[in-house]
């Protein structure tokens, strides 16, 4: 294959790739999740204002929900902001770049660690055309810009050792650095990295100690500035939310399996339950439980992320045809020799981790395991090819393949584009932007807005479709104090209130204040007193009611059953 036709092809690649990342980006997925308005919008608020929602100045740490998001995807969107306003795309492009930038270094990688040029552009096709990686790309995901950093940072690592030349190493100190600003769990798998290739220099290579000590300390003094908040509140917070360390369930399971035992027999056989049940053995077995359901064919390739905003159901992350090749080249990937696939066996092995010590697989936790079930691919196809190579008819069971591969892929896409999005519009939300439209157009005529608080943190999705001032927010906004959980929820912000159960306010409200105009949106409630209710896509299923008294009151009035209707609550 000539330079020049390499080209060709890997930019044919990079054009399928932008395509499938932008194709209806609007729509698929249907909604923002909270946390990536959350993202956007404070982005939005450093622009306007140089400080977060909570009002600090230039922080590295935004606090956000008390899930204490780090500095480095809000900061790389302010161009996209400042360029095309607060929207959905403008918050999803750094994840899209991101998108785009592995592809590209999956190529460069793969090329430098066997120089083959057709294996580098199968696994660059591969990326481009994966479930897992589109819509990851699509979404505003600070472990899509952490990947990109990491892949980025162990291809000038990997460069540098295999043309010696340490200036290359040191400079990869860097772009490992920034994964830690980026997305917490890549702190935990660079500690491993390193502790792990540290360990096998010691054992057969002293010479590059020093180069490896020299590169941990470029990534200490890049890590510097965040020195002081990861061993706080703010660096742990979300591994004390999400983690298997703080999952009661454990407990519970040991302390039930304990008192059956008690009960069973109360003398001799709780000492011997204890030995067997216990907190360590229980949170080992869901770890693994998890670890290895990670890497497994059926969440692989059959089932994929359990999450509805993340996955779509009924499909892996993969596609299915690509399950024999995943296993060939996992094969091919043990049989690797050489310092530099060394490197690559450890990340593979180290990737699930972060994703394993949460209650169950998903793919955001679990970024790094993206390129690496890719590089499997890649390597299985590019076998197959070669096996081809050799037979008879050939051209037949190429083309057999070929239209196998275009049919599973096309079918994945016909559902992912247009299914997925209308059958589950809700997944990543429960309400859209017709709430925060309907709040706009009637907020100055109400004397105050109450908003229930089954829908999470719905303030930051009127704050980002209705673009509030930053500077009013930090101003006006009342917040809870932090729970145990380390989150913390406004209850109060300017006209809106968040309260529980609103539906169960209307009719006081409405009864008692004739001259005064009051909104709640609440979770769906057909009822006859409805102002208005928001169905899903197919006009089935309601998703939020809303009530507003003073149209109540006149639909009261219309009929003559206003009176009836307050009874005793009434003050007319």
């Amino acid at each position: 294959m000539t330079k020049f036709t390499s080209r060709i092809i890997l930019i044919s690649i990079l054009v399928l790739a932008i395509f499938l990342r932008l194709f209806r980006i609007d729509q698929v997925p249907a909604r923002l999740t909270h946390d990536e308005m959350s993202l956007g919008y404070n982005t939005y608020s450093i622009l306007k204002t140089g400080k977060d929602e909570w009002g600090r100045l230039l922080p590295l740490d935004f606090e956000a929900f008390g899930d204490h998001k780090l500095p480095a995807y809000i900061y790389f969107s302010v161009p996209f902001i400042a360029l095309f306003g607060l929207t959905p795309i403008a918050t999803k492009m750094v994840s899209f770049i991101s998108g785009i930038l592995v592809i590209l270094l999956l190529y460069k990688l793969t090329k430098l660690l066997l120089g083959k040029e057709k294996l580098a552009l199968i696994t660059s096709l591969c990326m481009a055309i994966s479930p897992w990686a589109i819509h990851i790309s699509r979404m505003a995901l600070e472990s899509h810009l952490a990947l990109a950093f990491f892949m980025s940072g162990l291809y000038f690592f990997i460069k540098g050792w295999k043309e010696n030349k340490r200036k290359i190493i040191y400079l990869s100190s860097i772009f490992f650095g920034l994964t830690f600003y980026a997305y917490i769990a890549y702190r935990l798998i660079i500690v491993l990295l390193a502790f792990s290739f540290g360990i096998y220099l010691i054992i057969k290579e002293r010479k590059y100690i020093k180069t490896w000590i020299i590169w941990g300390l470029g990534i200490t003094i890049v890590v510097f500035p965040l020195i002081t908040l990861l061993f706080t509140n703010s660096g742990t917070a979300r591994l004390k939310q999400v983690s298997l360390f703080s999952n009661p369930g454990i407990v519970m399971t040991v302390d039930e399996k304990r008192s059956l035992c008690y009960l069973v027999e109360p003398n001799v056989l709780p000492k011997i339950c204890s030995l067997f049940f216990h907190k360590p053995g229980e949170f080992f077995k869901q770890f693994a439980g998890n670890y290895f359901s990670l890497l497994s064919p059926e969440f692989l390739f059959l089932s994929g992320d359990k999450n509805l905003y993340l996955a779509n159901p009924g499909y892996g992350e993969f596609i299915l045809i690509f399950l024999p090749f995943y296993i060939v080249g996992l094969y091919v990937l043990m049989k690797l020799k050489g310092k530099e696939a060394l490197l690559l066996k450890i990340c593979f092995f180290i990737a699930p981790i972060p994703s394993a010590l949460v209650e169950s697989p998903q793919i955001v936790r679990a970024s790094l395991v993206l390129p690496l079930i890719v590089f499997c691919i890649g390597l299985g196809l590019y076998q197959f090819i070669q096996w081809l190579q050799s037979y008879k008819y050939k051209r037949l069971l190429y083309l057999i393949f070929i239209t196998l591969i275009i049919f599973f892929n096309m079918q994945y896409f016909l559902d992912y584009f247009y299914i997925y999005p209308a059958q589950y519009d809700n997944a990543a939300y429960p309400f859209d932007q017709r709430v925060a439209n309907y709040i706009k157009k009637n907020e100055d005529q109400a004397e105050k807005i109450f908003i229930d608080k089954d829908f999470p943190d719905s303030y930051i999705l009127l704050a980002f479709y209705n673009k509030f001032d930053p500077a009013w927010l930090q101003q006006n906004i009342v917040r809870n104090n932090i729970d145990s959980y380390g989150f913390s929820h406004p209850k109060i912000l300017g006209k809106m209130e968040f309260v529980d159960a609103p539906y169960a306010m209307v009719k006081s409200y409405l009864c008692q204040y004739p001259n005064q105009n009051y909104i709640f949106i609440s979770k769906p409630y057909l009822d006859i007193l409805n102002t208005e209710t928001y169905y899903n896509f197919v006009h089935v299923h309601p998703q939020v009611s809303i009530f507003n008294t003073k149209q109540l009151r006149e639909n009261l009035q219309k009929t003559g059953a206003l009176a009836g209707f307050c009874g005793a609550d009434s003050t007319l």
